[in-house]
């Protein structure tokens, strides 16, 4: 005799099965290690980037302030490997020094070394150096690097050199 409103001898289980769960526990995880890795590598992106622009900066800033002022003296007072003195138009004298991880002009700090979007500078040999005399040519030969302690994916520096002639020399 058969029973009214059942079709099948069994009934079946509404639900999931171990297979289908650890499947899409599976998918689960791969598509979020996927974009933690997608993530992670514009983060890393970002931060190089930042680091190099906050070098380049600082960089350009002193080597254009500098050059302009030099290009533009009337008379190279002295030279050292750190140190350059010039008189200007106005007959102001001028100093510029590397020193401290600092380029200072007349004692005022013109790079910053904080730890967070700082730089360190240095000479590679000497900053400064007088290659001719009539007219007067200075050699600039100043490295940046990145200040306070490197992150561990990127560590920026650049070495930048030039060499000026003053014109008021000639």
């Amino acid at each position: 005799m058969k029973e009214q409103g059942f079709t099948s001898s069994k009934m079946e289980a509404e639900g999931f099965t171990l297979i289908e769960l650890l499947l899409v526990i599976g998918l689960l995880v791969l598509s979020v290690g996927i974009t933690t890795d997608i993530v992670l590598t514009l983060v890393r992106s970002y931060s190089k980037t930042q680091i190099s622009n906050e070098i380049e900066q600082n960089a350009n800033f002193v080597f254009l302030k500098l050059g302009k002022e030099l290009k533009n003296a009337q008379l190279v007072n002295s030279v050292t490997a750190t140190t350059i003195q010039f008189t200007n138009k106005d007959n102001t004298v001028i100093n510029y020094e590397v020193t401290g991880n600092k380029v200072l002009r007349d004692g005022v700090p013109l790079t910053n070394n904080d730890p967070i979007g700082g730089v360190d500078v240095s000479c590679n040999g000497n900053c400064f150096t007088q290659t001719g005399t009539n007219p007067t040519i200075i050699k600039l030969n100043i490295h940046f690097k990145q200040a306070g302690s490197p992150s561990i994916a990127f560590t920026g520096s650049i070495d930048l050199t030039d060499t000026i002639v003053v014109r008021g020399t000639y």
